[in-house]
């Protein structure tokens, strides 16, 4: 029977997540990173997306990025420099499309909109995504043994190294909004720098499927909110601190690169491991735009064809090119909505299987779910205080955030940026999925806090109020007491 790795299992609609797999299976990754996917699956159930690929060939795929990460010279900052290039004209573009958007668009005009973003967003991802996503652990993991070999490193000391110098775009957020809370209370006139930060900030809890964005009234009370909890000179320390974060990262890092004598070549891979961690980022930042997009696309179609606008994010980007009856829509929506459906990505392209063939995978990744009790994971930040206890708090959405008080567990199946409000009240971050360059890696490392990343079970073991200690010495979370 063949084996299957899981890589996503989240809150999610198939279109279009299901575009991952279609530029993790062209020719193009092969050319640009010498490895694709022969065949990969996207499952959505209940409104959860599973994304798998066969594991022999996810194996394969993580070994040659490893290799290219290790041995094969600029190969990763090549990527770099050309992900960034196509990053920011796919934001330019998308920002010109959104700010000159025409309400009464027609058909013809919406798929060529909708085949254009997907073009740009897969030229994108398959620089940005495939290093990070196959070769981050396994990069990671082999660093750090080198490292401990060779110099002895203590994990707290290494896990500094990680720490990307650069603020990821939710601190430069969180940056400005500070920075304006202290303008105000100093008795500047702000008005026109909240509009310019919420132009610049809006889509960041949008996700794939929207539909939340940080309107106008959110950054004046989160301002509000800052200026009655901190004085004059608590929000001078806490800008200070975001201005001179970059240079307190790299004095510490040099700091460390000269007590345990590292070697140029053993500071470069610590370079590409900042790279990974940037990259992961950056995508988020140049695609999230892109999703604001296609859902604007995708309400105006709704309207042309009197349908649900839901009922597109079921279908591939073929079927919305080539599907114009409303009736014939509305059947293949309340079908796949009230079934399990599959999607298969094989060279490039994307089709939905038939029912046997979905049932048939089902009873193959069923017979190897693994049902233990035991959490543990990979300890993506060990936080100021590495053991911390707390009550758990499951979030499936982003909306799940009103149930988060202030020193909570989060525990989530992932985290986007659109579960950063339920993050910053956390006092530790379990997910299922995820990797050190993971969006909860990132996030919980600027704001000091412990991360235990994938656990493949924590959403299912762990209840909301739950009392469970995580321990981000070992990647372990031991539930203290069951809530009631």
């Amino acid at each position: 029977m063949k084996k299957y790795h899981i890589s996503r299992n989240r809150k999610l609609l198939p279109f279009p997540a299901q575009w991952n797999k279609v530029y993790q299976s062209s020719d193009e990754s092969l050319k640009i990173h010498g490895a694709k996917l022969e065949q990969a699956y996207g499952l959505e159930e209940d409104g959860i997306w599973t994304q798998i690929e066969p594991v022999d060939q996810w194996d394969h795929f993580a070994a040659v990025i490893l290799d290219n990460l290790l041995n094969k010279e600029n190969y990763l900052e090549d990527i770099y420099k050309k992900q960034k290039e196509l990053g920011e004209q796919l934001y330019g573009w998308c920002e010109d499309q959104i700010n000159n958007y025409n309400e009464n668009i027609d058909r013809v005009s919406i798929l060529r909109l909708l085949e254009l973003i997907k073009i740009k967003h897969n030229e994108l991802c398959v620089y940005n995504v495939i290093p990070w996503f196959f070769g981050g652990d396994v990069f990671r993991e082999e660093l750090f043994k080198h490292f401990k070999k060779h110099y002895q490193i203590s994990a707290d000391d290494f896990s500094t190294l990680e720490k990307p110098p650069k603020l990821s775009f939710v601190g430069r957020e969180e940056q400005r909004v500070y920075e304006l809370a202290l303008k105000k209370i100093e008795g500047q006139n702000i008005s026109s720098e909240i509009n310019k930060l919420q132009q610049d900030f809006y889509w960041i809890t949008f996700g794939y499927d929207g539909p939340d964005i940080k309107d106008h009234d959110y950054y004046i009370n989160e301002i509000d909110r800052i200026t009655s909890k901190y004085s004059v000179d608590e929000l001078r320390l806490k800008a200070a601190d975001y201005n001179n974060y970059e240079k307190t990262i790299n004095r510490v890092k040099k700091e460390l690169y000269s007590k345990y004598k590292i070697t140029q070549r053993d500071q470069k891979l610590i370079y590409r491991l900042e790279l990974l961690n940037n990259l992961t980022d950056e995508r988020k930042e140049f695609a999230l735009l892109s999703y604001f997009l296609i859902d604007r696309l995708l309400r105006s179609l709704a309207d042309l064809l009197e349908v649900p606008k839901v009922a597109f994010k079921y279908m591939t980007t073929e079927e919305i090119q080539e599907l114009v009856d409303p009736n014939d829509i509305k059947k293949l929506f309340n079908y796949r909505e009230n079934n399990p459906v599959c999607y298969k990505a094989e060279s490039g392209r994307v089709i939905c299987l038939q029912p046997e063939e979905t049932n048939s995978l089902l009873k193959e990744l069923e017979a190897e779910s693994d049902n233990e009790d035991n959490i543990s994971g990979f300890v993506a930040s060990r936080g100021t205080n590495k053991v911390v206890r707390g009550q758990a708090k499951i979030l499936f959405k982003p909306s799940d955030e009103a149930k988060m008080n202030k020193g909570d567990i989060l525990v989530a199946s992932m985290t986007t940026p659109d579960f950063v409000l339920a993050m910053r009240k956390a006092e530790a971050i379990i997910t299922d999925e995820g990797g050190v360059t993971c969006h909860a890696a990132i996030v919980s490392r600027e704001l000091g806090i412990p991360c235990i990343i994938g656990t493949k079970n924590a959403t299912k073991v762990l209840k909301d109020g739950d009392l469970v200690e995580v321990d981000a010495n070992t990647g372990s979370v031991k539930i203290i007491k069951r809530a009631r």
